[in-house]
């Protein structure tokens, strides 16, 4: 008791948790506190910005406190984005047979890399 958190004590002895508060109190043995992280409002800033791993880096703590921080401010995570480079090969396989509205509806993937070259 105290080194360990109730719920986990209770589990293990098979008691409810109230049963576990109520003699650890009885007993005076004060409840373990977890260290907590105090976010700075430009740390908040920090959230979404960049991957969780990076930010947790800077800030010299765990991706996980990174991660749950951002969940609990409802921000969205960080995506990489890239841009494709613009090979027209989808558009030059499909063209060659193709009716024009095949052709219209096959643009979006004019800009994926080509694997018959």
């Amino acid at each position: 008791m105290g080194s360990r958190p109730d719920e986990q004590i209770a589990m293990l002895l098979h008691k409810s948790v109230s049963a576990v508060k109520h003699r650890r109190s009885r007993l005076g043995i004060v409840t373990r506190k977890i260290k907590q992280k105090k976010w700075s409002p430009a740390e908040d800033q920090l959230l979404g910005s960049a991957p969780d791993s990076e930010i947790a880096r800077r800030l010299g703590c765990h991706k996980f406190v990174v991660q749950a921080r951002r969940l609990r401010l409802k921000i969205i995570a960080h995506r990489r984005s890239w841009k494709a480079k613009r090979t027209g090969c989808w558009g030059n396989c499909l063209t060659r047979n193709a009716t024009p509205s095949l052709v219209a509806a096959c643009r979006p993937f004019d800009t994926m890399p080509c694997w018959n070259v």
